[in-house]
């Protein structure tokens, strides 16, 4: 440590030491205030003390609020539009993954298999 921190480290110790030493007083009835305060909320009809939260609060709340729905909302519209209007490069992609140029199947083509065994 060098002098400037000593002097420092000194001048702030005095004024701790002092601010230690000085204990503040509340103002002259503060206490009996806050205790009227108190005794006129507790006595209040039970309509207007505050109600626990419901369930969909607590889902909402742990959800993260609005900024979570708004994300939610969102990547729920684009999973929608993108499963009705499918870019022609997301087929193109899927067929390719699948197994080479293929076509992908259509979602009945195993049922044309069942009907022509009966």
């Amino acid at each position: 440590m060098n002098d400037i921190d000593r002097e420092t480290e000194a001048l702030l110790e005095r004024h701790f030491a002092t601010a230690r030493a000085a204990r503040p007083e509340p103002p002259a009835g503060l206490s009996e205030r806050v205790r009227a305060d108190a005794a006129a909320l507790n006595s209040a009809p039970a309509s207007r003390r505050a109600r626990a939260p419901g369930p969909l609060l607590e889902i909402w709340r742990t959800l993260g609020g609005w900024p979570a729905a708004a994300g939610l909302s969102a990547a729920a519209l684009a999973g929608v539009w993108i499963g009705v209007a499918a870019p022609r490069a997301l087929d193109g992609g899927l067929a390719a993954l699948a197994g080479g140029g293929a076509a992908m199947p259509g979602p009945a083509a195993g049922f044309e298999l069942a009907l022509e065994e009966l």
